[in-house]
């Protein structure tokens, strides 16, 4: 098997996998009664063991290998807390609501991000706005016009934020 039919192989699994979990977290969140943060918990233990012991198995000497540097231990802890978090809402949402609204607002967040860049008049990178268009899939014609009006809101709200100071 080749490494482009594997790919396709694990989007299609990725998809497949994303979808469902919506509906296994509503049912067990709905029926089984489980409140979001045992639920947060419970599914971040057996993941946690799980791929690290996939990790120790296969790859013994790298699975310590990133926690050598204390930066990348500080930024692997804010990541945890931002995941952590994202992951809080994202129940919180289901268990309050249902899959379906939580996968709608879910799928808002690249908006979000864009919105929060552009309110702190950071202008966004090329593969930060690359990486938006092709998240929402759009055509080719509006992704210019996209990446247009992105950049004139940042431009405005970078004159916005120097006029202020």
């Amino acid at each position: 098997m080749n490494i482009r039919t594997l790919g396709v192989i694990c989007g299609v699994l990725s998809g497949f996998f994303w979808g469902t979990m919506d509906i296994a977290a509503q049912y067990l969140l709905h029926t089984v009664r489980m409140a979001p943060a045992q639920f947060i918990s419970l599914t971040m233990v057996v993941t946690t063991v799980a791929l690290f012991g996939i990790s120790l198995a296969t790859r013994p000497k790298e699975t310590f290998l990133a926690a050598a540097d204390k930066q990348n231990v500080f930024q692997f802890f804010l990541f945890g807390v931002l995941v952590l978090l994202t992951q809080v809402s994202f129940y919180v949402c289901v268990k309050y609501s249902n899959a379906e609204t939580a996968a709608v607002i879910a799928a808002t967040r690249p908006f979000c991000i864009m919105g929060l860049l552009l309110f702190a008049a950071v202008m966004p990178t090329a593969s930060q706005i690359l990486c938006f268009s092709a998240y929402r899939r759009l055509s080719d014609d509006d992704q210019r016009k996209l990446l247009d009006a992105v950049l004139r809101m940042a431009d405005a709200f970078g004159r916005l934020r120097r006029a202020a100071l």
